[in-house]
């Protein structure tokens, strides 16, 4: 019978199966049970966790303006990363989202093996704006040959919209 050690000696299992490492240097050795002869593994063992990808920026399209959707997309600090929105588990090897609804959006990435899923801080938020309509333009005419006095007034469905008459 045998014990084994991951601690460099230290402690000593019947079971030479050990779960549940962290990443890690570990020194193995085995030995006969209830003995000191001590058989020493000649290179440590490394574990080591893949390394978590971080988004760096997001930049969105805004639906509106004759556009119905919007867009996002990500940059992020390593390569071979999948990308998701809102839980769908779904996951692309593309880091743009096209044809997006107004709503919002939480973004979600992950190493393309499937671990270490992040998600960003942020929640995105797409807003559908209302399509501007022009329902009146009312026009005086200059009465003066030589004082600029004519006006253009513009009635439109929204208040908050900057004019322009000179493109």
């Amino acid at each position: 019978n045998y014990e084994y050690s991951i601690d460099d000696g230290f402690s000593y299992f019947s079971n030479s199966v050990f779960n549940g490492l962290s990443s890690d240097s570990y020194s193995i050795k085995v030995r006969r049970t209830n003995t000191q002869c001590v058989f020493d593994y000649l290179a440590d063992i490394i574990l080591s966790a893949p390394e978590a990808p971080h988004i760096i920026s997001v930049a969105i399209t805004q639906p509106g303006c004759g556009n119905e959707t919007g867009t996002i997309v990500c940059q992020v600090d390593k390569d071979n990363v999948e990308y998701s929105l809102d839980n769908s588990g779904l996951w692309q090897a593309n880091n743009l989202f096209t044809g997006l609804m107004a709503g919002n959006y939480v973004i979600k990435i992950r190493n393309s093996d499937g671990s270490c899923v992040s998600t960003y801080p942020d929640t995105i938020l797409l807003k559908s704006e209302v399509a501007i309509n022009i329902l009146n333009i009312n026009v005086t005419e200059n009465t003066d040959c030589t004082l600029p006095n004519g006006r253009i007034v513009i009635e439109t469905n929204i208040s908050e919209v900057m004019y322009s008459i000179d493109n």
